[in-house]
């Protein structure tokens, strides 16, 4: 009886931990692709239909047809000069630990317009080189902590048009080098005061943060935990208060405000924009009259 139920909770585990991408579900899939590839950027690509494995001596390649659910541990292995790897609208809904092995060039990785559903920690693991992620229009609802953790020479993360409904802290940390991160044509409604406060930029260029055409209804304080000015993208949420954000922001940053529900600017924002090189634009909102009236004459008392 003993040696049943202990089989019997040996095989409860394996069914609880088969969904967090313990099995492979097509380790085949990759046997036959249709793809454009390229030795380097000075030959004019050219289509083959191959087993992608076959594929290792070429720099860039771009798989436009195939039927890949699932990115199992050492699917890409052993690509010594692939620079630029694109595989898009191929089915993939998942991608597994140390998917990636041996990839020492790779630079650009386009996983856009699939289905994938979670960014797992690990999923990029073994590829320090890569510096421009796209996983776009995707139907991405959760990105685990840490999930671009330790990758060093990461510049963009391109993941607009997902289903993601919160920021979750620590996404970001030990990736010193991003500059450009992409949560546009998603459906954020909520963005935690931390949600930025891993980001430890080891550049002088500005951070490009899009969150615009979210569900965002208000912005709290949030910590900018370096020097860098900040593009801030919030275009076409639902925020009708400018809060203190602005002031959270260094030295010659922008916000972006238009077409959203903004019907006044307070007096204390007008006032502080004056003494500041930071900007806020704010197009295409309900502002009413009177609060017109009232900044123009408290920028006529502010020039005098």
């Amino acid at each position: 009886m003993t040696m049943n139920r202990k089989l019997s909770s040996v095989f409860l585990l394996l069914l609880l931990f088969s969904d967090i991408y313990s099995v492979c579900d097509n380790k085949n899939g990759l046997f036959s692709v249709n793809a454009t590839v390229h030795y380097n950027k000075a030959y004019r690509g050219f289509k083959v239909n191959s087993n992608f494995n076959l594929l290792e001596n070429y720099t860039t390649i771009d798989v436009y047809q195939a039927n890949v659910i699932d990115l199992c541990e050492g699917t890409i292995k052993n690509f010594p000069f692939l620079e630029s790897l694109s595989m898009i609208n191929i089915n993939l809904t998942k991608i597994q630990p140390h998917a990636f092995k041996n990839v020492p060039q790779l630079k650009i990785l386009s996983l856009a317009v699939n289905k994938l559903s979670q960014i797992i920690n690990g999923s990029f693991n073994n590829i320090p080189s890569l510096e421009i992620i796209y996983l776009s229009k995707n139907e991405i609802s959760d990105i685990q902590q840490s999930a671009f953790q330790g990758m060093p020479n990461l510049r963009e993360v391109h993941l607009d048009r997902n289903k993601i409904t919160q920021l979750n802290a620590n996404i970001f940390r030990g990736s010193p080098q991003i500059h450009i991160i992409d949560f546009k044509f998603n459906i954020i409604k909520y963005i935690s005061r931390d949600s930025f406060e891993d980001l430890r930029p080891q550049h002088k260029k500005s951070m490009t943060i899009f969150l615009n055409k979210n569900n965002i209804e208000e912005v709290y304080d949030l910590n900018f935990n370096f020097k860098n000015p900040v593009n801030f993208h919030l275009e076409g949420n639902h925020i009708q208060q400018i809060s203190t954000i602005l002031h959270n922001l260094k030295e010659g940053s922008r916000l972006y405000l238009n077409n959203n529900k903004i019907s006044c600017v307070p007096d204390d924002v007008v006032e502080y924009l004056t003494k500041t090189s930071k900007e806020l634009y704010i197009l295409n909102n309900p502002i009413t009259c009177e609060c017109l009236n009232r900044t123009d004459y408290l920028l006529e008392s502010i020039s005098r």
